[in-house]
């Protein structure tokens, strides 16, 4: 890149950074034509790092309820405690809780700051982990920006992810592990780690290295095995007296189920856009790597649906944590369906963007949780979210 394009790049940074200042939605507006215009990884970066901003300060006007109303009470109790006291009054997965204790005092006890950064993170992780894979099968410009709305816009996505606050950003972690692991051939171990001491039940992706035919069950075990004992001595020796972790299987086997079979009907849908997507890329693709790439991660959404169907004759609270994986994970193939070079596809991805962003506003609008108006964030500034 010469000086002329990093001079453009900086001028037309704070434009949108100007903007931002000025109105969030706006500015998401400006960095998509830009990243139109500009047709350059840099701009498509920008988009991505925006869009994630934006959705984390939705979020922040969400009136805490439930889930949300339990972390919430939780983040606020941390003056209460010296850290060793907090982890250990939690007893449970440490990374999120010691993000929150050093954040707390680091913005004075904003929740709403709180609740924008760990929005960003997981929306970030997303978002560049579908941006990896239609980048390596050679997308257009435009559909990539296509593609980079329809998972932000996604409501299944966004209505979660300021509900099931740990088990959603375990699950944006354990998709940017699974690009790396499948789609760029590089095993990033310590991201499945920082997801299981998110939520322990990220622990059921290291099944991944037992799907791989690569090694003998062996080896397989060997790594298996220490991941497990990593998991339970590192977080608090108190795990295998049975505290917190022993106490949720338990809560998980005697809780009411309350789920039916008919609560599998989104994860099949997506196994079955999965496969239809599958066959439209075979014919594009033929027998190339990134194939075989898209069919082992087809694979294991169909473990985790399997799973699903399982966990069902036992616990509700199970289902909800492995589908939510699901949803996540079932990203890529929205992007993926956008991304096969045809006419159909040219044809149905400004209409598919269209309908998610519709879509997402009425369900933002009369859903079952509370945010700011549209009208509010049409037209309020940045500070506007923090009083």
């Amino acid at each position: 890149m010469n000086n002329n394009n990093i001079g453009k790049n900086i001028i037309e940074t704070i434009i949108i950074v100007f903007t931002f200042i000025l109105n969030p939605f706006f500015s998401v507006l400006v960095s998509l034509l830009f990243a139109l215009h500009k047709r350059s990884s840099y701009y498509n970066l920008v988009l991505i790092i925006n869009l994630s901003l934006f959705i984390g300060l939705l979020n922040s006007t969400k009136i805490p309820e439930k889930d949300l109303l339990a972390y919430y009470e939780i983040y606020m109790d941390v003056p209460m405690y010296s850290l060793s006291g907090y982890l250990a009054l939690l007893d449970r997965e440490f990374i999120y809780y010691l993000v929150s204790y050093i954040f707390y005092f680091l913005t004075n006890g904003s929740w709403k700051l709180f609740i924008i950064l760990v929005t960003f993170i997981s929306y970030f992780l997303i978002l560049k982990s579908n941006y990896i894979i239609v980048k390596k099968l050679k997308t257009t410009n435009i559909k990539i920006c296509f593609i980079i709305l329809n998972v932000a816009f996604f409501f299944p996505l966004f209505t979660h992810s300021a509900h099931l606050l740990r088990n959603f950003i375990a699950g944006a972690f354990i998709l940017y592990f699974l690009t790396n692991y499948y789609f760029l051939n590089i095993n990033k171990w310590w991201i499945l780690l920082i997801a299981i001491f998110i939520h322990s039940s990220a622990l059921l992706f290291s099944i991944i290295y037992l799907l791989k035919s690569k090694y003998s069950y062996k080896r397989k075990i060997i790594f298996i095995i220490p991941m497990l004992i990593l998991f339970f001595l590192v977080g608090d020796l108190s795990y295998i007296q049975s505290t917190y972790q022993f106490g949720r299987i338990n809560d998980f086997l005697i809780q009411e189920n309350q789920f039916m079979l008919s609560d599998l009907v989104y994860p099949l849908v997506f196994i079955s856009f999965g496969l239809l997507t599958f066959i439209v890329l075979k014919n594009t693709y033929k027998n190339s790597e990134i194939l075989y790439s898209i069919k082992k991660y087809l694979i294991l959404l169909f473990v985790l649906v399997l799973i699903s169907g399982f966990s069902l004759v036992f616990t509700n609270l199970l289902v909800q944590r492995v589908l939510l994986y699901v949803f996540i994970l079932s990203t890529i193939y929205i992007s993926l369906f956008v991304s096969v070079k045809n006419k159909f596809s040219s044809i149905i991805s400004p209409i598919l963007t269209t309908i998610i962003f519709f879509t997402f506003i009425d369900n933002y609008n009369t859903g079952v949780w509370e945010y700011a108006s549209i009208y509010e964030l049409l037209t309020n500034p940045i500070y506007s979210y923090f009083y």
